[in-house]
């Protein structure tokens, strides 16, 4: 059966085994020579999505993906994919192998906190990202460290998810949790990947996970409160973390539209324009 999201996984590691073979290099004092393996987040890459094997709770997307299988390609979800919770330790020898000096990675906001809430923290899901997390410090390979990918957990989205205001509170209970575990050796983090999918996806068109169709208003709603939840974790880390932990930088990651008309038409200009600066709105405000 073709496995959708290994299949993304090998793609990247062939891509950037081809840039290396053809003595590829990047432009004089580019920062960062690295890949990032965080696509299959929907289900999640690090671990069989069972609670049970590794103390891990369900995620949105977890819960989409088993209760309709149809809605991703080929009924694939990200139960097993590319299996970094057993893996992690030879993956990093490839990437030492690879020259690669930086590595992205998200971190499950179910892995660490099951239910969502700080009340309870996973030790084996701290186990785990430490495990990769040192193995990455001892070859020399930088982690940049992504907090939320998609994956929100299913039980605070029983609660409104990105549409509740305390959602605010979640992230940053959830953020701290993060700095004081592992911040001693993490010095890049992103709060957010991609807040507009997240948003315009997730409670504006449907067309991601939770699956909330909310014209007009969800997308709006939920740039507030991740802009908001963003902030809050963004001054714990410089007012707390970044100083005593030697850290760097902490921003969120953005995605950026192009809109192109197919005409010459003058309702099809102005109607691409118009999705344009909302798009764009919708970015800058959580940027």
């Amino acid at each position: 059966m073709f496995d959708f999201f290994n299949t993304k996984f090998i793609l990247l590691l062939l891509i950037t085994g081809y840039a290396l073979a053809a003595n590829r290099s990047f432009s004089p004092g580019f920062l960062v020579w690295g890949i990032f393996c965080s696509l299959p987040s929907r289900g999640w890459l690090e671990c069989r999505w069972w609670v049970k094997l590794c103390n891990k709770g369900i995620s949105i997307w977890d819960k989409l993906l088993h209760d309709d299988p149809s809605f991703s390609y080929q009924n694939a979800n990200g139960d097993v994919a590319a299996d970094t919770y057993t893996h992690g330790p030879a993956d990093v020898v490839y990437f030492q192998a690879m020259g690669l000096t930086h590595y992205r990675f998200s971190i499950a906001w179910t892995r660490i906190l099951p239910t969502g809430k700080a009340d309870y923290i996973s030790e084996a899901g701290v186990a785990y990202y430490n495990r990769l997390i040192d193995a990455l410090v001892a070859a020399n390979i930088k982690p940049l460290v992504t907090l939320y990918h998609w994956d929100l957990p299913n039980d605070l989205q029983d609660l409104g998810g990105f549409l509740n205001a305390e959602i605010q509170e979640w992230f940053a209970d959830y953020a701290r949790v993060c700095f004081e575990k592992f911040g001693d050796r993490v010095k890049h983090w992103l709060t957010f990947n991609e807040p507009i999918s997240t948003c315009v996806g997730g409670y504006e068109d449907g067309s991601r996970a939770p699956v909330i169709k909310n014209k007009g208003t969800g997308g709006y709603e939920c740039a507030h409160n991740v802009l908001l939840a963003h902030g809050k974790a963004f001054r714990l880390y410089e007012s707390e973390f970044k100083s005593s932990q030697n850290g760097n930088k902490i921003a969120c990651q953005q995605r950026g539209t192009c809109i192109l008309v197919t005409s010459r038409a003058e309702r099809q200009y102005y109607a691409s324009q118009g999705h344009a600066s909302y798009r764009i709105r919708l970015s800058l405000s959580v940027a």
